[in-house]
């Protein structure tokens, strides 16, 4: 689970079995061309956690799992599918484009595809969020930006559980209040 990916994502597989005797830095495992499994984490004797990076080339279609166990080799077939990348969920918008220091706001953050209820969502430094809801088509994340937060542009990054969603970004602002320099009455007294 998950069990499928699109080109250019990095994402968890969790594995789950009977029987496997699985034990850490003892399982190699496989999920064929395009992709690369760069670590394996045992969780118990029956399951573990692969980190599978699959390359942005990588050709849709359906992948055999294979595990390199010290008893044998133990196959999942088609047990994972490079998705198409025209179909890849993705984060498309963010309204109100900016925050300024020490201001809340409610955010809308428009997606497309499939994004599951277990949110979480970075905004870099300085940026806390208080809740999230996720509706048919947006997000909706009540922010604080801190009074000290680094000025500028920077990414917005949503987690639901399985996958990490990016490419938009909101700026921070100066929240330096305007101040008032000169003043002048049109005659008569005040």
């Amino acid at each position: 689970s998950p069990s499928q990916g699109w080109p250019g994502e990095s994402l968890g597989l969790l594995v789950n079995g009977e029987w496997l005797l699985l034990q850490q830095g003892q399982v190699g495992a496989d999920l064929g061309e395009g992709t690369s499994i760069d670590n394996v984490q045992v969780i118990n004797v029956d399951q573990a956690l692969l980190s599978v990076t699959i390359a942005t080339n990588a050709l849709p279609g359906d992948r055999d799992l294979t595990l390199d166990l010290p008893v044998g080799m133990v196959a999942f077939p088609q047990g994972f599918e490079v998705q198409d990348p025209s179909t890849r969920p993705a984060l498309t918008s963010i309204q109100p484009a900016f925050v300024r220091q020490g201001q809340r706001a409610l955010l809308e953050i428009g997606y497309q595809g499939e994004i599951s209820d277990t949110l979480s969502l970075s905004l870099g430094e300085g940026g806390v969020v208080e809740s999230l809801e996720l509706q048919e088509g947006k997000v909706l994340a009540q922010v604080v930006v801190a009074t000290n937060a680094p000025l500028g542009e920077r990414p917005v990054i949503l987690q639901d559980g399985n996958r990490i969603f990016e490419g938009i970004s909101f700026e921070v602002k100066d929240g330096a209040t305007q101040t008032l320099h000169s003043c002048s009455t049109q005659g008569g007294p005040l």
